[in-house]
């Protein structure tokens, strides 16, 4: 017999007026078993209700196997527990006896199922969440950085279970709702709503069908709530000792509350060809060469197929990054074995812009380029921004179109020239005025893709700033987006000190191997270090960031920082009035000024070393300048 939850105070005062022989509480209640276990076959059990008090018991909304007769009462009293037969897997549950003020007592029931122990290769022998935590924690190593988990690999396991809580990241529920662009919700799961010992975290995992959420919420397509019934499909990891599917869409909802969409079964293709322009391989022969020894990281392969998803959902064409994604399958089916073209270009090596046409579902296309395994989301895919479309549906010329990515360019005093990213398919012509010149292409005449390179003086000048307008157009009658643009170059007034300029092009061409995901990194470039904690580039938008929390620290070994001037990533960038310069709050440090727009910020002072924490939320920065005197 086990006692629960007394008033010690007042017990001990009954005590002193008590006979010495007195056993049973007065105030109190207490239980003659912790634990009632039933066969398969089920049955009734009983409960002993030691107690003074009025008592009622309580069961999970998920426990509809369990019958509790009677269920309330008053002092002492025999309850009966009983069970049907279970032909499912084995079930568990806590029922709770309690005597309001007096205190309650739990008592476990769990009965033995005519299917045993789930492995989580099937949906019929999909794990419990508590199956998955035990064989997760027992079978995978431990891992510690999010952004890189390996987990279970390729292998994939079902769990079903209820959710009992959602995320809530920076003030935010991360239902599927609130996920935007990511199309993504992340909670937790356990064997019923009530129990939370032993959940599994579902992380950053994708609707139904295997699919981004792209809403609205209706009763077509239905939010995540507290007490879902779920099944869940995906590789799984060993998170600092806690049960994880694998982030970034790895794992998806099968099921929620009974409906699915299917997206699960795979039915693997048979892999063909060799990688050559005459031979692309098929998905599953991508798939196949990846494993393989003779698997180069490096090389360039073909491979083909059927769009299998709807672009629209997983990421068509956009200008902002001039690469799309999508998955391919032999014939378009989304339960045959797919490979995902990551971060392609479009025809002729060329970023999308405006004008050329959008790719769809059950579009066939060639892909060039380099292949990889994403272990972070068990993926094989091309490597980001690395591949481009060969051809689609035949056709391996883009459509008449002309595109000037960026109009607006900084330098230093001391540069002497500056290059201009000019993309599309047609002939066009540039020109500069201001007493600068066209060294690139001859004559200012270009086709295609290219660059337009200016040279001028340096600028000696203390008091101005020197400005260049370049002007790069296209006659062709064919094009039907913007035919001409306008481009200023400002080249910055000379400065007592050293001028060093971060963006996400000079960092890289300084340190190759800067990293594209959140980490503790650092690189120099004239004497000025540029470190982050939690922060990376990014080369989608052209960026650098700071996590939340994280950090970015600018210093240099000789000499006094003077200024820095920071330029928020906003161009293009849906995300980010989130992700602006006033993101720093009170991370930022005394002496920084923030423009009316959050857009520019300026500190000024006299330091070595000079830190900016991302309080608030995370801060992207498209060009961070410093002045040192060394």
């Amino acid at each position: 017999m086990k006692t629960k939850h007394f008033f010690l105070a007042l017990v001990a005062g009954l005590a002193v007026l008590a006979s010495c022989k007195q056993e049973k509480p007065v105030f109190g209640i207490e239980t003659d078993v912790e634990t009632l276990n039933f066969t398969m076959d089920g049955g009734t059990k009983t409960i002993q209700v030691i107690t003074g008090q009025n008592w009622k018991v309580t069961k999970p909304a998920t426990a509809t196997w369990i019958n509790i007769s009677p269920d309330s009462g008053s002092g002492n009293a025999t309850i009966s527990v009983t069970t049907l037969p279970n032909n499912a897997k084995k079930k568990k549950a806590t029922i709770k006896v309690s005597a309001g003020m007096a205190g309650s007592v739990s008592v476990t029931i769990s009965q033995d199922g005519a299917i045993s122990s789930g492995d989580g290769l099937s949906l019929a022998t999909a794990w419990s969440p508590s199956e998955a935590k035990e064989w997760i924690l027992a079978n995978l190593p431990v891992e510690t950085t999010g952004s890189s988990l390996v987990g279970s690999g390729a292998q994939k396991y079902w769990i079903k279970g209820y959710i009992h809580k959602i995320n809530v990241y920076n003030n935010k529920v991360e239902n599927f709702a609130n996920s935007g662009d990511y199309g993504n919700a992340s909670f937790y799961i356990s064997d019923s709503v009530d129990e939370t010992e032993n959940d599994v975290t579902c992380y950053q995992v994708y609707y139904l069908g295997n699919k981004k959420f792209t809403g609205p919420v209706s009763a077509e397509n239905p939010d995540i709530q507290v007490g879902d019934e779920v099944v869940i499909y995906g590789p799984v990891a060993n998170f600092n000792s806690k049960p994880n599917t694998l982030g970034k869409g790895a794992a998806f909802i099968y099921s929620l509350n009974g409906v699915n969409r299917g997206g699960a079964v795979t039915e693997e293709t048979v892999p063909t060809g060799n990688g050559t322009l005459e031979n692309p391989y098929n998905a599953a022969g991508a798939v196949q060469y990846i494993k393989s020894a003779a698997y180069d990281a490096n090389a360039q392969v073909y491979v083909r197929g059927v769009i299998s998803d709807t672009p629209e959902i997983e990421g068509p064409f956009k200008a902002t990054q001039g690469t799309a994604i999508f998955s391919i399958s032999e014939d378009g089916s989304d339960y045959k074995t797919q490979f995902k073209c990551y971060g392609v270009y479009y025809l002729g090596n060329s970023p999308w812009i405006e004008g050329y046409s959008q790719v769809k579902h059950g579009d066939e296309v060639i892909v060039c380029g380099k292949v990889t395994y994403y272990q972070a989301a068990a993926i094989y895919e091309t490597a980001d921004k690395e591949a481009y479309i060969y051809s689609l549906n035949g056709n391996s010329t883009p459509e008449p179109a002309f595109f000037v990515p960026k109009t607006a360019y900084n330098v230093r005093a001391a540069d002497t020239e500056a290059e201009i990213d000019v993309y599309g398919s047609v002939a066009w012509t540039a020109s500069v005025t201001g007493g600068a010149t066209i060294a690139q292409p001859a004559g200012g005449n270009g086709t295609g893709n290219g660059k337009v390179k200016i040279t001028f003086p340096a600028n000696t000048s203390k008091d101005n700033n020197n400005v260049y307008t370049v002007t790069i157009s296209t006659a062709d009658a064919s094009v039907t987006t913007a035919k001409s643009y306008t481009v200023t170059v400002t080249q910055n007034k000379d400065v007592d000190g050293v001028e060093v300029i971060f963006t996400h092009d000079s960092v890289l061409a300084a340190n190759a191997s800067f990293p594209t995901s959140g980490s503790t990194c650092d690189v120099t470039i004239d004497g000025c270090k540029l470190a982050f904690v939690n922060g990376c580039r990014n080369g989608n938008l052209k960026d650098l960031r700071i996590y939340k929390s994280g950090s970015m620290t600018i210093s240099v070994t000789s000499g006094t920082i003077q200024e820095i001037h920071l330029s928020s990533a906003s161009s293009g960038d849906a995300q980010s009035p989130d992700r602006m310069l006033d993101k720093f709050g009170a991370g930022a440090p005394a002496g920084l000024v923030v423009s009316d727009d959050h857009a520019s910020a300026t500190w000024t002072g006299s330091q070595q070393s000079v830190t900016f924490t991302a309080t608030d939320a995370q801060v992207r920065m498209t060009e961070i300048r410093v002045i040192y005197i060394p």
